[in-house]
């Protein structure tokens, strides 16, 4: 299955209020092969971040909403009290401020612009599927919502939203004193071991089946390398 990107004038509207080079639309292509896997041709880096975004919002336009509406706090007003308990833990940590004042820093310029270009991307999917939206009050999206996204993930996987309920419930002296798991499943291989002479990790990363953090699969495949 093809799957080309033509993309109208709506875009325009979307990306007037900064000056950067944009993706040419027409230079992304997605594959879908028998299986559904996206395979994303591009150009350029920030072509094929676009279009990953694009066949992202596709699979499950809906985690993508939700983590957005968390890290700005308003997604009580979509999944009710769950939502507002993620909205208080996200906004405790200062997730979002943090990567508002820091992203441009710490990031470099070419990380910046792919980001930007997969936000436009979404902005853009969201524009063109007005139906789909859970909340017009998120769009359009800014680079530091999915940097705050990409730090959301980080501390869930490390445990601190679990650290975070010990803190409010006053236990969280038990795992301070070293009362807490050590390691998980994985293997190292020195390079002086392996016939490629080249060094290995295998590991499970513990991502769920479904879900804000679940597997997506996807093959890139840019001019420039990525």
């Amino acid at each position: 299955m093809k799957n080309t990107l033509l993309i109208g004038l709506v875009i325009l509207s979307l990306l007037s209020c900064h000056n950067r080079d944009y993706v040419d639309k027409e230079e992304v292509t997605i594959y879908r092969d028998q299986w559904g896997v996206p395979h994303i041709h591009g150009k350029t880096d920030k072509d094929v971040a676009y279009g990953l975004a694009w066949a992202s919002c596709e699979d499950d336009f809906q985690t993508i909403q939700e983590q957005m509406l968390a890290i700005r706090g308003l997604l009580g007003e979509v999944k009710g009290p769950e939502g507002a308990a993620a909205d208080f833990a996200i906004q405790f940590m200062e997730l979002r401020k943090t990567a508002s004042k820091r992203f441009r820093s710490d990031l470099s310029e070419s990380l910046i612009a792919m980001i930007e270009s997969y936000m436009d991307g979404v902005n853009t999917y969201a524009a063109l599927h007005p139906e789909e939206v859970l909340s017009h009050k998120i769009f359009p999206l800014q680079v530091e919502d999915v940097v705050a996204g990409y730090m959301l993930g980080l501390v869930e996987i490390s445990g601190a939203a679990e650290d975070l309920k010990k803190i409010m419930n006053g236990t969280i002296v038990n795992q301070i004193n070293g009362n807490f798991p050590r390691g998980s499943n994985a293997i190292a291989l020195s390079a002086r071991k392996t016939i490629e002479r080249e060094t290995m990790l295998a590991i499970n990363s513990h991502q769920p089946l479904e879900g804000w953090y679940s597997w997506y699969e996807a093959h890139l495949v840019s001019e420039e390398g990525l």
